[in-house]
């Protein structure tokens, strides 16, 4: 792998750890294929954020410990083993097991991956690579959603019983992810390892008592989960529009490619608008908006545009927060903090779930309208000041 450099291999890793060819048929494969209610769907994804949290902190130590790309590694394989259980057969316990491989293999990614860029390239230029690690992730979904979403589709004619290839197939991309981050050459940071317990202890006393930081963490905490929660609305949203079931792929496609570009012009975007912090103010604004009108469409010709906007703002704001609370964590602590945050949104994302599942019964439309609103109020009591962003 001498041809690639190891930032290039990093983005490589991240593009085959989002190749996600289930991603956008996920409730078309529980409920034909796995045989399972919506109210079954979001307490699975309640269980997988709650395994996120319970997961996190242990995840971290091995990074610390024995580097972050083995644990990137270890995350990638624990993904190839999910979609394996997960495609093996329709049943709500085994789907149970696949989340929770899922989990182990977002939890050993989650911080790692931030903190091994930011360890490979020049402080002055993570922001920038960050974001183009950032349009990795959608370039994978760019190529894995239409994909799956074909397949599926192809599948489905001749039986429903054969939704499970798409996700069988996401196995070779995560195992070759695995192999390929392991040839990156890794700085070695000495004393990494730290006990659990005060992994624990220190990690949430510098979260907790550094004021620029909790203030930063809280407010990502907070977006991300409301965008997290919202892609399963989505399919809601095609389902109840009658979009045909081999577009949802495509349709992801339209508003990652969005994001995409966004994200490799961000810093032009940022000199157009003026300042950080106004553009911080724009990407959590604009997205709320959209996500609470696009419940309302009754047509996806009207959908499309919103959700080209809500993504291709939403996902700018990710590369401030990192860039700004990297400011406030050294690099001893970078992949643990990092760890005991995503914990955060992890419970978040498990509490939203609840409520989504239970409003969306109700009504899809006020269910969005509700989140939008979330959002839009995130952005107007932003507390983060222009000095925290520089």
């Amino acid at each position: 792998m001498g041809f690639l450099s190891d930032t290039k291999k990093i983005y490589t890793t991240t593009l085959f750890s989002n190749l996600l060819f289930v991603t956008d048929i996920t409730i078309p494969f529980y409920l034909l294929w796995g045989g399972i209610s919506y109210a079954e769907i979001f307490i699975l994804q309640a269980f997988y954020a709650i395994c996120s949290f319970a997961l996190e902190v242990p995840t971290g130590v091995v990074a610390d410990k024995y580097g972050r790309k083995v644990s990137i590694s270890l995350g990638m394989f624990c993904g190839a083993a999910s979609y394996a259980v997960m495609g093996s057969y329709p049943h709500l316990a085994v789907f149970f097991i696949a989340k929770f491989l899922a989990a182990m293999g977002l939890a050993f990614i989650s911080g790692a991956d931030k903190a091994l860029m930011y360890e490979t390239v020049k402080k002055d230029k993570f922001k920038k690579s960050y974001s183009r690690m950032l349009s990795m992730v959608k370039a994978g979904y760019m190529i894995g959603s239409p994909v799956g979403s074909t397949l599926a589709a192809l599948m489905i004619l001749p039986s429903p019983n054969n939704l499970w290839i798409p996700v069988m197939i996401g196995i070779i991309p995560q195992a070759a992810g695995g192999l390929l981050i392991l040839t990156v050459k890794e700085k070695q940071v000495k004393h990494r390892y730290t006990p659990y317990l005060k992994i624990v202890r220190l990690g949430l006393r510098k979260l907790m008592n550094n004021r620029p930081l909790k203030m930063i963490a809280a407010e990502r905490v907070m977006s991300r989960t409301i965008i997290e929660c919202s892609f399963l609305l989505f399919q809601a949203v095609y389902i109840k529009t009658g979009l045909f079931l081999g577009a949802y792929g495509f349709m992801s496609t339209a508003y990652n490619l969005t994001s995409i570009i966004t994200l490799w012009k961000m810093d032009w975007i940022e000199r157009k608008v003026g300042s950080p912090r106004r553009m911080l103010y724009l990407c959590v604004i604009i997205p709320g908006i959209c996500l609470a009108a696009l419940g309302q469409v009754p047509t996806m010709l009207l959908g499309m545009p919103l959700l080209m906007i809500m993504i291709g703002f939403s996902g700018m704001r990710f590369p401030i927060y990192e860039h700004a609370m990297n400011k406030y964590i050294s690099n001893a602590e970078r992949a643990t903090i990092g760890s005991a945050i995503a914990m955060f949104n992890s419970i978040a994302t498990a509490i939203l779930s609840f409520i989504v599942g239970i409003t969306m019964v109700r009504s899809l439309e006020w269910t969005m309208l509700f989140m939008g609103a979330g959002m839009v109020t995130i952005g107007l009591t932003s507390r983060i000041t222009p000095p925290m962003l520089e």
